[in-house]
């Protein structure tokens, strides 16, 4: 149907994205305060505010729609959302990205329930859908059976995987997500904070030439335009980019060693 447009979302583990790290030096301006531990000893997340900035593009500009694809407990995803919203109040008077929907690992409200064929809960009193289970596989497989949990959550189809772009930091792991068909970021050495602009850029380049397409078409007798299909048929090459971002990193840290 032309001017249809997928659902998109934007994957990511809440676990190793937004944990933090423990300091006890000066704070940059540009991090963000998760928890104060004791006097001078804090839980922060690094360049934070630059990194909810760039969320908050994807979801509001972009359409993109934020998931949490873990093994963290319901409570423990609810907890680290509230820290969240706290520090971007505090930090910049605004509220952290919507999250739409995320995988609940729980031995217990989700006894013997199989993550093949998770648990679907659409009516909790925070809004988020659920993928609750409790058997899983272990190593990279678990991955991907994640994933397979969030295609049924969200009703996911195969070729509609290319839609959405799924952060992990695990190669081995980017290797089943890409052959499962899903548009994978973060094989590079780059933090999320780069990650993001690339992606980010990469859409505001896809956006300006299909603005330059509607234009060109309209000047053209009996021609249309239609929207693309799947962002990988307008976006730039980003694993491409990726590589190129890892060789620039390994030659820095090359040329860096000591004579």
């Amino acid at each position: 149907m032309i001017g249809f447009k997928a659902k998109k979302y934007f994957i990511i583990d809440p676990q190793q994205v937004f944990a933090g790290e423990i300091v006890t030096h000066v704070i940059h301006p540009d991090d963000i305060v998760l928890k104060e531990i004791d006097h001078g000893i804090s839980i922060v997340l690094k360049q934070g505010l630059q990194i909810i900035r760039y969320l908050k593009n994807l979801t509001e500009k972009h359409d993109y729609e934020l998931v949490f694809n873990s093994q963290l407990a319901e409570e423990e995803q609810m907890n680290l959302l509230s820290c969240l919203n706290t520090a971007c109040k505090l930090k910049s008077h605004e509220e952290f990205p919507k999250v739409t929907a995320m995988t609940v690992k729980d031995n217990i409200a989700y006894k013997n329930v199989d993550i093949k064929n998770p648990m679907i809960i659409t009516n909790k009193d925070h809004g988020i859908w659920i993928a609750g289970y409790s058997l899983d596989s272990y190593g990279d497989d678990a991955a991907a059976e994640l994933l397979d949990a969030l295609s049924k959550l969200l009703e996911i189809k195969e070729f509609e995987r290319q839609n959405s772009l799924v952060m992990v930091n695990n190669p081995a792991i980017a290797k089943i997500t890409e052959k499962k068909g899903w548009r994978t970021l973060g094989r590079s050495f780059l933090p999320l904070k780069d990650i993001l602009k690339d992606v980010l850029e990469s859409l505001e380049a896809e956006g300006n030439q299909e603005k330059g397409k509607v234009a060109l078409d309209s000047n053209v007798p009996g021609a249309y335009s239609q929207n693309f299909n799947s962002i990988g048929e307008g976006l730039p090459n980003l694993a491409a980019k990726e590589e190129e971002n890892i060789k620039d990193v390994v030659n820095e840290k090359e040329n860096s060693l000591p004579s």
